[in-house]
């Protein structure tokens, strides 16, 4: 599909569908989706890109997912664990993104506003994309 990409451009309806990702690699086309899936390709194959999302990754579930596991072991707590992995993915790729953890993945299970904000966006598009235009214009 790389070499075959004009084949298979996204267009203006699913550009405004899925606007709040603006111009970014996933609702671009042509041009501009090529010249970011490079930038992207060659930074993903980049030896210490792999280095250093090793290094967090293993960081992270050593000092941010065991803890939270064993503490809800030892406090006989029910966890929702989608809600555990969630808040594990948004910090680590939040880590390699920014270089800054936002604390998501702790005992405390704190709100982090930014994180809801992008769930709740992620929704709103997923409705967008199911329901019919009018619809989803309506409910802006």
């Amino acid at each position: 599909m790389s070499k075959n990409f004009s084949n298979f451009l996204k267009g203006p309806d699913y550009k405004e569908t899925l606007d709040i990702l603006g111009d970014g690699i996933f609702n671009s086309d042509s041009e501009l989706w090529s010249t970011q899936r490079r930038l992207a390709h060659s930074l993903i194959n980049h030896r210490r890109f792999h280095l250093f999302l090793e290094k967090t990754s293993f960081e992270k579930v050593k000092n941010g997912l065991i803890p939270v596991l064993e503490h809800v072991v030892e406090q006989g707590l029910i966890v929702d664990l989608q809600d555990v992995f969630q808040r594990f993915t948004f910090d680590s790729t939040s880590i390699l993104l920014t270089g800054m953890d936002p604390g998501c993945l702790s005992i405390k299970f704190p709100n982090v506003p930014f994180a809801k904000a992008l769930d709740e966006a992620e929704e709103a598009l997923m409705y967008r994309h199911c329901m019919p235009k009018i619809c989803w214009k309506l409910l802006r």
